[in-house]
């Protein structure tokens, strides 16, 4: 681009009156077209042929040219056809023909050149005068679209480069810079920018292999918000060996604490232990997960137990399934999205008939491979949904190697005791069954007994601090609105308790066959009807008030003194025969 052409943009972006471009041979018209011009308010520059016409465009870049048809050397034609060659692709000048002449054919040459109007001799003032305005307000309308898609483009670009940076700082926070296990195969398809589905996979110190995988309400950035404190939550509490169940609730407090109202994470959480030969599975919310014995080919199920996490107003029982490690097995946990992916055949949903299909007949091979096939997820119109489908193989699993086992007659059959006292500040705050939890962990080797102490804990805490200190009746919950009510009670009251405290005994005895735990809970409240409470207690296939029966049926014992402030619960456990 020469000096020239740069001072004519520069000089069209600081004028503040339109500039019109008047081309004619005889400069009586030329005369006349500018005085009329000069009326309505516009600047005007001249030229007597077509070379003039070129170069005044090229140098001061007018807002709209009136050009004569007829002229010698280059005539009108020309000179648009040119000027619209030369033209950049975003800016409109408009061309209006200046004409005594009315054949058809030459007026249709005259468009077809680039011409936009006409203005027929002998002139009319009002005539010129709206063709002006009406061809003004034409530009000016497209300046500011142009003016605005330059804008949006910069907003997208800016935009575009802050959700690349922003995944990238996601991705890391939640994959932890982690790699898959050998044994997971993944298929993730995002409906939007961020991903609101999330697949978490971590090991225990004693090895044992979690997977969480999980459906945020929605989809997107608002969906994939949950994301970091529950990869947070998963990773710290798997590193330090704590049960399924305790990360399970630990995120579902999390969630209701920090998301809204109408949000909430649909999961399911897999453990195998190698070392045991057992798996674990809870299912909060996600469709069933599938467990195909590749051998028998036979596919069986395990179903959703629980509600999603953080959905408040849910009393929750935490009972993982439990069933033996087969390494012919191969589990697959999956989000909605990919039941509703669309197949590539154009016939519709994949749905659960046909991922059961899929599975029997390539449950054995490449499944992932598979749905790729079978799916659309590349089309233009994308997935309605974020897909989500992880295979988590159970073949070829070790037990990691580990230092010394403790001695068990100096360790896991000794004789301890620990107490801890809690008031209202870390009852607000901090979570008492956890500390236990991890102090049990480092005292114990608990094994499979993890989950039933890390319930029992978790139901006694709760009673003597609903029921002991708060003053809270469990009659309340009978329904959905009673239970959005009580827990927004007790959320009013623990914010203004001011005194009291929950005092926790922990005790172990060994036993011939194994041992013992005696866990004491006492609250400082005034008391409260134990056997009113335990006849609160709704039917096993209700969604609220098992806990107290729960506890019962886990505990070899379960007595309430004093003024009902003080249980004492007995769970004891057997030791495995010795090779």
């Amino acid at each position: 681009m020469d000096t020239r052409v740069r001072e004519g943009r520069a000089a069209a972006a600081r004028r503040t009156r339109p500039l019109v471009l008047v081309v004619d041979d005889d400069a009586a018209s030329r005369t006349l077209l500018r005085e009329l011009v000069l009326l309505e308010g516009c600047d005007v520059i001249e030229a007597a042929d077509g070379s003039e016409a070129l170069a005044a465009c090229e140098a001061h870049r007018p807002d709209m040219v009136l050009l004569d048809v007829l002229m010698p050397g280059m005539d009108g034609p020309d000179v648009a056809r040119r000027l619209r060659r030369r033209g950049e692709e975003d800016a409109i000048v408009p061309i209006i023909f200046v004409t005594a002449v009315d054949d058809e054919a030459q007026l249709a040459e005259c468009l077809a050149a680039g011409g936009d109007d006409f203005l027929v001799k002998p002139y009319s003032r009002a005539v010129l005068a709206a063709k002006l305005r009406a061809w003004m307000r034409t530009r000016e309308l497209h300046e500011e679209v142009r003016r605005q898609r330059d804008a949006l483009a910069a907003h997208k670009r800016r935009r575009d480069y802050e959700d690349e940076l922003a995944k990238s700082v996601f991705a890391r926070l939640v994959a932890r810079g982690e790699e898959d296990p050998p044994n997971l195969r993944r298929l993730q398809v995002p409906a939007a920018e961020f991903c609101g589905d999330l697949v978490l996979a971590a090991r225990t110190p004693d090895g044992r292999q979690r997977l969480l995988v999980g459906d945020f309400t929605g989809h997107g950035l608002p969906a994939a918000l949950g994301a970091v404190p529950t990869a947070d939550i998963f990773y710290a509490m798997t590193a330090k060996g704590f049960p399924l169940a305790a990360v399970a609730d630990t995120i579902d407090r999390r969630l209701r604490q920090g998301l809204g109202p109408c949000m909430f994470l649909a999961a399911a959480l897999i453990e195998i232990s190698p070392e045991l030969e057992l798996v674990r599975a809870l299912n909060a919310g996600l469709p069933d997960v599938l467990v195909l014995h590749t051998e028998e080919g036979r596919l069986w199920r395990v179903p959703a137990d629980e509600p999603p996490l953080g959905v408040a107003g849910v009393e929750r029982a935490w009972e993982p399934r439990r069933w033996r490690l087969d390494p012919a097995e191969r589990i697959f946990v999956y989000s909605d999205g990919l039941l509703e992916a669309p197949l590539r055949d154009g016939g519709g949903t994949l749905g659960e008939e046909g991922l059961e299909a899929l599975l029997l007949a390539h449950g054995a091979g490449d499944t992932v491979a598979a749905l790729r096939a079978r799916l659309c997820l590349d089309c233009p119109e994308g997935v309605s949904d974020d897909v989500t489908f992880v295979e988590l193989g159970c073949a070829g699993l070790t037990v990691p190697v580990r230092g010394p086992r403790r001695a068990p007659a100096a360790a896991d059959r000794g004789r301890w005791r620990v107490e801890l006292e809690v008031g209202p500040e870390l009852l607000r705050h901090g979570d008492p069954v956890l500390a236990l939890m991890a102090f049990l962990d480092e005292a114990h080797a608990l094994g499979p007994h993890r989950d039933a102490l890390f319930v029992v804990l978790r139901e006694l805490v709760a009673n003597a601090l609903e029921h002991g200190l708060l003053g809270l009746d469990s009659a309340a919950k009978a329904d959905a609105e009673g239970f959005a009510a009580y827990y927004a009670e007790r959320d009013r009251r623990l914010g203004a308790l001011r005194e009291g405290s929950i005092r926790l005994r922990l005790e172990h005895e060994p036993r011939a066959d194994g041992g013992a735990f005696r866990l004491t809970v006492e609250d400082t409240g005034p008391g409260f009807d134990i056997d009113r409470l335990a006849r609160a207690d709704a039917p096993a296939t209700a969604a609220h008030g098992r806990g107290l029966a729960l506890v019962r049926a886990l505990c070899e014992r379960l007595e309430h003194r004093g003024r009902g402030n003080v249980a004492e619960a007995v769970y004891a456990w057997q030791a495995e025969p010795e090779e």
